[in-house]
């Protein structure tokens, strides 16, 4: 699971792609839905992206991307 918290902004979202790409790649191999929570103080546009990001990641690999 991948907890996100805090300021979810331009500085914050690209050092978090590999650890959301980690979470999905694992729960992949486990055959399991990815569980990621958002929890954040601050969201810019950049911080949206990333739910939406990880949703078409999801759904591309046959899932259905159900919350």
């Amino acid at each position: 699971m991948l907890v996100l918290r805090g300021e979810l902004d331009m500085a914050t979202v690209p050092v978090l792609h590999p650890h959301l790409d980690d979470t999905l790649h694992a729960a992949a191999q486990q055959a399991a839905p990815p569980r990621i929570a958002l929890n954040p103080l601050l969201c810019d546009s950049s911080g949206l992206n990333l739910p939406i990001r990880a949703w078409k990641q999801i759904t591309a690999k046959g899932a259905d991307g159900s919350c």
